[in-house]
């Protein structure tokens, strides 16, 4: 699952049948809300132009979309197979689009039962980021727990030939720490191994009282299992054999047999302290066979010890915001009125109050003589060839077409008739025409697309568009 050459999904993506449409329904939710639609050809009367249709799921459980309406680009036809849960993006961009197809594959990996990550070429990428952005546009908090679990994503990196190794230093920061708390032992653990050939130079046998144990420092308990270990060998007992049962038991079983007053009594006791890897990496050492060849071996999945202070407490932890609009480069949510669902939107000063006009607009008395088809082809053939807007919403395109003579089509034609003329009567010598293309189309502010765009989208939106405007 890639898209262009910098991001993909490695590792095998699995999401339970029971899931999917849990997770279909956010895909969804996300592509919606960052403005990601599917470009739809229109005609009203000889005039043939586009609309961008909300994204939905076909009669063959795919989703397709080729448009983005922040950056107002068309792109190759993309999608999302709703069966598999797959996504197939052809031509992402770099900048609004490619965030939201980034965001829709660390959603995937977070549902995944099995380990898969995002990475851009050749290297997981932190996905902190973007799962701050899933939770401000739908609102689920997502947990990580391949991520979290810090030794499957070293072992992922150094067996997986589409990704670089990783190296013990830069694990802890690829763990999104607004959502999953650090094992460190893990950490630790793959630093131990990453020293395999120092350890095994300051590991020795050592004589030791089995009550030395509880109060021992880390190298002294490696080196009391060592040596335990060491003690097996010479006994001739199938240590590996017994290693794979002991990685197998819970925390329990191993203190029960902790009580027995053995050499496997002593190593169960050991694995309070010490990880199934030093385990491994000892018994190698005992063997002088190499570490990952054994672990393989003994097909180990392990047991993990937290020697180090405790895990954070996700479930207690407060995260700070980070925003869709911040991400696109934006300082307010102005264009996002159509897209906003439940949340409440930052507007700027300048909106807010541009609402009020359009309020006020909307409550005076239509007394002109309009001719609706006509002034729907006028407004969508100035918009999109003077002022370079985003398309026009296709289900806002469908009412306006439909009912002409509704009182809600006249009062919608004419409040984007209003932003689009805005300014025309200080150029009274001029038309329409040469005063937009001479003069406004070079001195409006950013903030005059922003307006009109975000007026679209509010148009768009019914149930927003009652609460705002009153109709």
């Amino acid at each position: 699952m890639a898209f262009h050459e910098f991001y993909r999904l490695v590792g095998e993506l699995t999401i339970p049948e029971e899931k999917k449409e849990e997770v279909n329904t956010h895909v969804l939710t996300l592509l919606d809300r960052s403005g990601v639609r599917k470009i739809k050809k229109v005609k009203i009367g000889d005039f043939a132009t586009k609309v961008a249709e909300r994204v939905k799921m076909n009669k063959n459980g795919k989703v397709l979309f080729d448009y983005s309406i922040y950056e107002n680009l068309e792109s190759e036809v993309s999608s999302y197979d709703t069966e598999t849960c797959t996504l197939t993006v052809n031509d992402p961009g770099f900048h609004e689009m490619g965030i939201a197809m980034v965001m829709i594959m660390v959603l995937l990996e977070s549902y995944s039962v099995t380990p898969c990550y995002v990475a851009r070429e050749n290297k997981l990428i932190q996905i902190n980021g973007y799962a701050l952005m899933i939770e401000d546009l739908i609102g689920v908090r997502l947990r990580f727990p391949h991520r979290a679990d810090i030794w499957t994503m070293y072992t992922f990196c150094r067996e997986s030939e589409e990704v670089e190794k990783i190296t013990h230093l830069n694990l802890a920061i690829k763990v999104p720490e607004d959502f999953e708390g650090i094992n460190y032992s893990q950490w630790f653990d793959t630093s131990m191994v990453e020293k395999y050939s120092s350890i095994a130079e300051s590991v020795k046998e050592v004589a030791f009282d089995r009550s030395q144990i509880e109060t021992a420092t880390y190298e002294e308990r490696c080196r009391f299992l060592y040596s335990t270990l060491l003690s097996l060998e010479r006994e001739k007992k199938d240590i590996c054999a017994f290693l794979e049962k002991l990685m197998l038991m819970s925390f329990d079983e191993r203190m029960r047999l902790a009580q027995e007053q053995t050499n496997y009594g002593i190593a169960a006791e050991l694995t309070k302290y010490l990880s199934s890897q030093i385990l491994v990496m000892c018994y190698s050492l005992v063997k002088g066979s190499e570490f990952w060849s054994e672990w393989k071996r003994m097909s180990a999945k392990g047991y993990y010890v937290d020697f180090i202070a405790d895990i954070d407490k996700i479930d207690e932890k407060k995260h700070r915001p980070f925003h869709f609009y911040e991400a696109i480069h934006r300082d307010f949510e102005d264009e996002a009125l159509g897209e906003c669902g439940e949340r409440s939107l930052s507007l700027s000063g300048e909106m807010l109050y541009e609402i009020e006009k359009w309020k006020e607009t909307a409550n005076e008395e239509i007394t002109e003589n309009l001719n609706s088809e006509e002034e729907l082809k006028s407004i969508m053939e100035e918009s999109d060839s003077v002022w370079d807007s985003r398309k026009m919403d296709a289900a806002l395109f469908k009412e306006l077409k439909e009912n002409p003579n509704s009182e809600s089509t006249k009062k919608i034609l004419l409040l984007l008739r209003s932003v689009l003329d805005e300014g025309l009567q200080f150029f009274p010598e001029l038309s329409k025409n040469q005063a937009k293309n001479w003069v406004l189309k070079n001195s409006r502010s950013s903030f005059d697309k922003k307006k009109f765009n975000g007026l679209l989208g509010l148009l768009a939106n019914k149930d927003k568009r009652m609460d705002l405007l009153g109709f």
